[in-house]
């Protein structure tokens, strides 16, 4: 990870005076390691990141600090069109998966932040702190500097950008559809556009092919994506399936591997009264509940049989109540008869 910093010319070395010198705090750092796989097929990632952890006012609008997600639609829909459209030029369309790798070290900084250096890249006898030159994991801008950078060497490309969304690229040239997601890039073309297309990506950034979806013998037929499992069936369509972690997290969670199922998430009740409209008062209870039903949420997007369970349960997240909780004890008895649920295109 050290030399990909050093590659990218992420920070500069400077004296640390420097940074007294105009007045700026030195960000403290630090490692941040995840196995982004599981016990059986460990995927670790190591990360150095800046802790600029700022205190600001609810109230005080962040619109510098935006970085957009695209609208769930948005990746649907290149997953209905593989199955249902062809190109322009009457050819099957193809779905690539592509990760940018170090994608915020590719953006500028707009900032000038100052931070502390990993002890791997120190200098002994010298009091360093690194000038941040380009966008570093865990600085406030970082998300919208790599934003604005991506949409400008799109642009250069010949790619236009969605007045809906900043994540929603057409390419009027090879009928090509991209959608993205942070560092993830879904994109729709043909064969032929493909092969115009994809070398121009690779030459812009180092990126990742996590797989091509198509209905050719030497296309991917499953490709794990955003933590979604998309498999093309030839003459069927596309299934798409949420990470089934996420429903066992709940479930253990909830102690409820032995419980009875229910067959619906979440029913409309008026609204409790008494012992059930009291609040939870076990702090640990209180932050589990928050914790469980925004992972609910999340789940959600790919499961929408939930979505009216996890609203009712976000309501209660600032103070959750006894009702709150016996609700959120419905959903984990849900998941355990229904912990996987398909669609399918």
């Amino acid at each position: 990870e050290v030399d990909e910093i050093r590659k990218h010319t992420v920070y500069r070395k400077v004296l640390r005076q420097m940074a007294k010198d105009r007045g700026k705090r030195v960000i403290g750092t630090r490692w941040v390691d995840i196995n982004k796989g599981d016990d059986i097929n460990p995927n670790y990632r190591s990360r150095f990141v800046a802790k600029e952890l700022r205190a600001f006012s609810p109230f005080t609008p962040q619109e510098d600090l935006f970085a957009a997600t695209p609208p769930t639609a948005a990746q649907n829909l290149l997953l209905s069109m593989l199955c249902t459209r062809r190109s322009r030029r009457g050819l099957a369309y193809k779905l690539v998966f592509l990760d940018v790798r170090r994608a915020f070290f590719y953006a500028e900084a707009t900032e000038e932040v100052f931070v502390e250096l990993p002890n791997e890249d120190k200098e002994p006898g010298k009091d360093l702190v690194g000038l941040r030159l380009k966008s570093l994991y865990g600085t406030r801008s970082a998300a919208k500097n790599w934003q604005l950078r991506l949409a400008k060497d799109l642009t250069s490309l010949g790619f236009g950008q969605a007045l809906s969304s900043p994540c929603i690229f057409y390419h009027p040239d090879h009928d090509a559809r991209l959608v993205i997601h942070g560092d993830d890039l879904w994109l729709l073309a043909d064969r032929p556009a493909l092969e115009v297309l994809k070398p121009k990506l690779h030459q812009t950034y180092t990126l990742k092919e996590n797989g091509t979806l198509g209905p050719d013998a030497t296309d991917d037929k499953a490709v794990t994506t955003l933590n979604r499992q998309a498999r093309y069936i030839d003459g069927f369509g596309v299934e798409i399936e949420a990470d089934p972690r996420h429903a066992e997290l709940i479930v253990a969670e909830l102690g409820m591997g032995e419980a009875k199922a229910v067959t619906t998430p979440g029913v409309k009740e008026a609204e409790p009264v008494g012992a059930e409209a009291e609040p939870v008062t076990d702090p640990a209870e209180g932050t589990a509940y928050r914790g469980i039903s925004a992972r609910g949420l999340y789940l959600s997007i790919d499961r929408p049989e939930m979505k009216f369970a996890v609203k009712e349960l976000a309501r209660k997240m600032a103070k959750p109540t006894q009702a709150g909780m016996r609700s959120l004890k419905r959903l984990g008895r849900y998941l355990r008869g229904r912990p996987r649920l398909v669609v399918v295109y």
